[in-house]
């Protein structure tokens, strides 16, 4: 059971001057999950077009989903759309954070695909991103 789901549990049996059955206390934690799965599309749906605004502004061909056979990476930016034509490497991938060990696992399959790439992570959660840290051994900037 996910972490959530059980602070969820607990919480709620707190509340309660009368406890109520654990199926009820469930079924409100699958709506939440659904509106999260929702919000995440929603979020990620905002960052590619984001991205794609800005590789456009920047003159490079952004592609968005792009499949590499084993993963599909959020958003992938080539030089120029004859490159990505010839199927050369691009020059930068975009990965939303879901899934802190799935998206590392899918930015080392884009670095041993193509050498040399820039690779960035984009998450709006402060705990995922300290496991992305820890996971790289990043040390934070600290503002002064």
């Amino acid at each position: 059971m996910p972490i959530a789901d059980a602070q969820l549990i607990i919480n709620e049996l707190r509340r309660q001057t009368t406890p109520r059955p654990i199926t009820e206390v469930m079924e409100e934690t699958k709506i939440t999950e659904t509106d999260r799965a929702r919000e995440e599309t929603i979020i990620d749906e905002e960052v590619v077009r984001e991205l794609t605004e800005i590789a456009e502004i920047l003159n490079y061909y952004p592609v968005s989903n792009y499949d590499t056979g084993a993963y599909k990476i959020t958003q992938v930016w080539w030089g120029s759309q004859e490159e990505y034509n010839e199927g050369l490497a691009p020059l930068a991938a975009f990965e939303t954070n879901k899934n802190t060990e799935q998206t590392l696992a899918k930015l080392k399959h884009v670095r041993d695909k193509w050498r040399g790439i820039k690779l960035y992570i984009i998450t709006n959660n402060k705990e995922e991103e300290k496991q992305i840290q820890k996971a790289l051994k990043i040390i934070p900037r600290t503002k002064e």
